[in-house]
C-alpha cells in the first residue's frame, strides 16, 4: 500500500511519496523520535518543578454493619445508613472539631476556616470494611496533622451520636410494645362493647317470653360462649362461669346470670377505658425523647460501629511524582514527533 502525492517540477516530471518506503527511512531516524521523548520529559520536569507540590496524608477506619433486624430491603438499608455515615464525617460540627485540635497544635491553623479544610479532606470506601481518610496540604507535617486531626474529631464526635443512637432503638421497643398494647386495649373494648350488646339484647327478648320455663340448649352454649370471653384469666369470671345453670334451668335463672356478666362486662371496660389514656401518655413522653435521640443521631443507628484502625505508615506522600511527570511528558513527545511525521507530506503538497 503506498500513498501518492505528486508534484509537478518541470514538464512531465512526478514524484511519488511511498508510506512504507517512508516507514524503513524513518526506522534509521531513531535519533528524532528519541530526542522529541527526551525534550518532552524535560519540559515536563521543569513544568512539575514550577507548580506547587500538594502533599497527601492518609489515615483508616473500620466501619461494620451489625443488624439482626429483618428489613424488607436490608441491603438499601445499609447503604442509607453508610451514606448517613459519610455525610456526617464532612458536617460543620466535625470540621470545626478538626479546626480546633489543629489550631491547639500549631498557629499555622490559625488563617484557615472549616470552608477551607472542607476541599481538602476526602474519604474512599465501596461497602462495609476500611474506609481511608485522606488530607493534602502544603507540607508533609501539615498533611499528616490534618488527618490525625479529622480522625479524632470524627471518632470523638461520633462517640454521642451512636449512644443516642442506641437509646433510639430502645425507645423504638418501647413504642412498638406501646403500640400494641394500645392496639390491644382498642379491640378489647370494642369485643366488650359488642358481648354486652348481644347479651343486652338477649335479656330483652327474654323478659318478654315466660321466664319459668328453660332456654334451649343452643342458647346456653351461645351464652356460655360470650361469658367467657367476658374475663377468661380473672378469678371473677371463672366464678361466674362456675355458677352457669343447669340446661333444663327456668329463663330467670339465666337472666339473672346474664345480669351478673353485664355488670362484670362493665367493670372490666371501665378498667380497660382507664388505661387506655395511660398509654397515650406514656407514648406521647417515649414519642419526645425519640425525637430528642433522633436530632442527636443524625440518622445513624445502633447497627454501625466505627473503629480506629492504627496507622502502619503515616508518612504523608506528594501528589505528583516528577517520575510520573517525565514518563508522561516523553509520552507527549513522541506523539508529537509521530503527529508531526504523518502530516509531512500534506505540508510538502500544501507548498
Amino acid at each position: 500500500m503506498s500513498l501518492k502525492i505528486s508534484e509537478t517540477q518541470g514538464v512531465g516530471v512526478e514524484n511519488e511519496w511511498s508510506l512504507r518506503e517512508q516507514i524503513l527511512r524513518t526506522a534509521h531516524q531513531w535519533p528524532y523520535p528519541l530526542m522529541a521523548c527526551i525534550l518532552g520529559a524535560l519540559l515536563a520536569l521543569g513544568i512539575s518543578f514550577l507548580i506547587p507540590v500538594r502533599y497527601v496524608a492518609e489515615s483508616r477506619l473500620s466501619v461494620s454493619y451489625f443488624s439482626d433486624a429483618i428489613f424488607r430491603n436490608s441491603d438499601d438499608y445499609k447503604n442509607w445508613e453508610i451514606g448517613q455515615l459519610n455525610t456526617f464525617i464532612f458536617t460543620e460540627p466535625v470540621l470545626e472539631a478538626t479546626l480546633d485540635k489543629l489550631k491547639n497544635s500549631e498557629p499555622y491553623w490559625e488563617r484557615f476556616s472549616t470552608q477551607d479544610l472542607l476541599p481538602t479532606l476526602h474519604v474512599y470506601w465501596r461497602n462495609t470494611g476500611t474506609w481511608r481518610l485522606v488530607a493534602k496540604a502544603d507540607t508533609p507535617r501539615h498533611a499528616t496533622q490534618l488527618v490525625q486531626a479529622w480522625k479524632q474529631a470524627v471518632l470523638e464526635s461520633l462517640e454521642p451520636v451512636l449512644i443516642a443512637a442506641n437509646k433510639l432503638t430502645e425507645i423504638s421497643y418501647q413504642l412498638n410494645a406501646i403500640a400494641r398494647s394500645q392496639v390491644e386495649l382498642t379491640l378489647r373494648a370494642t369485643e366488650l362493647a359488642q358481648i354486652k350488646n348481644r347479651l343486652s339484647a338477649w335479656r330483652s327478648d327474654a323478659l318478654h317470653q315466660n321466664l319459668d320455663q328453660g332456654i334451649d340448649r343452643l342458647q346456653s352454649w351461645q351464652l356460655q360462649i360470650l361469658i367467657a370471653q367476658i374475663t377468661p384469666s380473672n378469678p371473677a369470671g371463672l366464678k361466674l362461669l362456675k355458677t352457669t345453670p343447669a340446661m333444663d334451668a327456668p329463663g330467670r335463672d339465666y337472666i339473672d346470670w346474664v345480669e351478673q356478666a353485664l355488670v362484670l362486662i362493665d367493670e372490666q371496660y371501665a378498667i380497660v377505658q382507664a388505661q387506655i389514656p395511660i398509654l397515650d401518655s406514656q407514648h406521647n413522653e417515649y414519642f419526645q425523647q425519640w425525637q430528642a435521640a433522633y436530632q442527636i443521631s443524625d440518622g445513624l443507628s445502633a447497627y454501625i460501629h466505627i473503629e480506629s484502625i492504627p496507622d502502619l505508615n503515616s508518612t504523608a506522600h506528594a501528589e505528583r511524582s516528577s517520575s510520573l511527570a517525565a514518563l508522561v511528558g516523553g509520552i507527549l513527545g513522541i506523539l508529537s514527533w509521530v503527529f508531526y511525521w504523518l502530516m509531512r507530506p500534506f505540508l510538502r503538497a500544501a507548498k
